[in-house]
């Protein structure tokens, strides 16, 4: 089935090579036309962007979106087609924007197609998203529950949770047949978050409880729980039962063996996702090499601010530890500790907020909130993460702090957590990006991974230049979250193609990471089922550093960190090679005008 699909995708990229670009109308309205195809068949991205009115799209969120191998297939035949047609537009008479658009959505439709000898490599479950947990997130904290259609297509979508675990099944055994399964940890995870999941009684599931808090439902309230229990007893609960099942029965034939070198043509998988999530061509040595290098010029650092706060004795990691268990950065382990987070987590974020016009021309409109990360989620989510705003303004952007363990919120840690998910960082430049109307809306939509953590990991080191690290321990915190992406690159790299085993990895995370055990041991996890996402965060900062050194050696006195920063975050996110050229340009008639 998925071999027939992609040769009558093969067919209809032809057909398309062979129509005269005049009659596919202009070529913005062919990218939209793009991204509108897209959606058609992606209900979920489509609810989670609110992007429906203004494509002219009809609103599916009565469905969620497939994710079989057909589906998959079918993705790849788009792209053939979509790339096909796109060669068909000449760069001569396109303005400078539609051609730095031309030029991205062919990186994303040649990096898509890249993909077509791994289509299914990736572990669709893991213990820190899939399906299973990405899911239920999306119906708390994403589906519309404004009005009484919304509480509607709610209760079909739980009912969709039938035709979707079908389909998640379907790729698993798929995966099964090609000898593609994850580790035996990833298999245990997986299964003691189902359990979470299961536990407890349906009526008090975070699935129900969600639509208990909308308010179109309120005089009918009874009635609206009714249904909402009874979809997650009769179909979710039975279907997670189901893939527990499917998964006890795989656990004995999976093994201990961490690094995608394990899977077919495994190497080269690894350079197409180092590739992928960097957007440069980056031999692995020298990516493992550059972490160290990194390593060691930022312990050079930490030492400097530790000799600041007069504490001398002991290796870094030994002193590390002990600032993260001082009783004075520790909030008290309750309910109460748990907001007083929340609290001063708004607090940083509205300080920084105030120095901004000093370093920027240009702030998102777009509203922000912190919250905790759903409970039912929190033992495999990360510290923290950021969802971007609905595009049609119908929910803000919102920073995520996982309260799971109030250990793991120091206080000196709080200010660059704050700037790099938030201010700065990810609402920042995402709710800029989403605003800049005179781009095709595939731009403003987009999440490239050394763009977007890059400018989060280089906005951190803003951070203390802008003066928002007052204190030797906030300087700390800063470098220990600088610390661990640099050691990613060099664990990253040494399990997937240098074949370190776990036991290798976490140990050089807590000797050289500074990271506590437990730490060493989620991040080393994170890393085996999100093989080189984590190499584009320290990539991607240095590329932007990079180019603002040229830009201040270049232009000198003349040069301007806040027209630089635009000139950054202008574009939305780019592929970084697209990104080198955009600034380049800037900085050659920033010249010009100086000269």
């Amino acid at each position: 089935m998925v071999e027939r699909d992609l040769e009558k995708g093969a067919a209809h990229a032809r057909d398309a090579a062979e129509t005269p670009s005049r009659r596919n109308g202009g070529i913005r309205e062919f990218f939209d036309e793009v991204l509108r195809e897209q959606l058609e068949h992606d209900p979920e991205m489509l609810t989670r962007l609110g992007l429906a009115e203004a494509l002219g799209i009809p609103k599916s969120d009565d469905r969620l979106t497939r994710c079989s191998p057909c589906a998959a297939a079918e993705s790849l035949n788009r792209a053939e087609r979509h790339l096909a047609r796109l060669r068909q537009f000449e760069d001569a008479g396109l303005s400078t924007s539609d051609r730095v658009s031309k030029r991205v959505l062919k990186w994303l439709l040649e990096d898509r197609l890249r993909d077509k000898p791994f289509l299914h490599h990736g572990y669709v479950v893991n213990q820190l998203n899939g399906i299973q947990l990405d899911l239920p997130a999306f119906m708390v904290g994403v589906h519309p529950l404004h009005d009484l259609e919304g509480c509607e297509t709610y209760v079909a979508r739980l009912h969709g949770f039938r035709e979707k675990f079908r389909q998640l099944l379907e790729s698993l055994r798929l995966r099964e047949e090609m000898a593609i399964l994850p580790p035996r940890f990833v298999v245990t995870g997986v299964l003691e978050g189902i359990d979470r999941m299961l536990a407890g009684h349906p009526e008090h599931h975070p699935l129900v409880t969600t639509l208990a808090g909308a308010a179109p439902v309120q005089d009918q309230r009874a009635r609206w729980l009714g249904r909402a229990r009874e979809a997650v007893e009769q179909v979710v609960f039975p279907e997670y039962r189901r893939l527990a099942s499917y998964l006890r029965e795989l656990l004995p034939h999976t093994d201990a063996r961490d690094g995608v070198w394990k899977l077919p043509n495994g190497e080269a998988y690894y350079h197409h996702l180092l590739h992928h999530h960097t957007s440069l061509n980056l031999p692995v040595d020298k990516v493992h090499d550059l972490g160290e290098d990194e390593v060691a010029r930022i312990h050079a650092e930490m030492e400097r601010q530790f000799v600041r706060i007069g504490r001398t004795q002991g290796t870094l990691s030994q002193r590390m530890r002990a600032l993260f268990d001082d009783p004075a950065f520790r909030y008290p382990d309750d309910e109460a500790g748990r907001e007083h987070i929340l609290r001063d987590y708004r607090a940083i974020v509205e300080e920084a907020q105030r120095v901004l016009p000093d370093w920027f021309d240009l702030q998102p409109a777009s509203e922000l909130k912190v919250a905790r990360v759903p409970r039912f989620k929190e033992r495999g989510a990360p510290g923290a993460y950021y969802m971007a705003p609905a595009m049609d303004g119908s929910r803000p952007g919102v920073f995520f702090v996982n309260l799971r363990d109030i250990a793991e919120t120091p206080r000196f840690t709080m200010r660059t957590l704050a700037y790099h998910e938030a201010v700065p960082g990810h609402h920042f430049q995402m709710g800029l990006a989403q605003e800049i109307t005179d781009l095709p809306h595939f731009r403003r939509t987009l999440s490239l991974t050394a763009y977007v953590e890059g400018w989060a990991l280089y906005t951190e080191n803003l951070a203390s230049e802008m003066g928002l690290n007052p204190t030797p321990y906030d300087e700390l915190g800063r470098l220990q979250a600088e610390l661990l992406r640099a050691a990613r690159l060099v664990v990253d790299t040494g399990i997937h193609a240098l074949r370190w085993t776990r036991r290798q990895a976490i140990d050089y995370m807590i000797a050289t990471g500074c990271l506590a055990p437990s730490d060493a041991v989620t991040e080393v996890e994170r890393y085996i089922v999100f093989p080189a996402q984590a190499c584009a965060y320290k990539i991607g900062m240095l590329h932007i550093q990079d180019l603002r050194f040229r830009a201040e050696d270049r232009l000198g006195s003349a040069f301007d960190v806040k027209a630089f920063h635009r000139a950054v975050l202008r574009d939305g996110a780019l592929p970084l090679p697209v990104l080198a050229d955009r600034v380049r340009e800037w900085i050659r008639d920033r010249a010009l005008a100086k000269d």
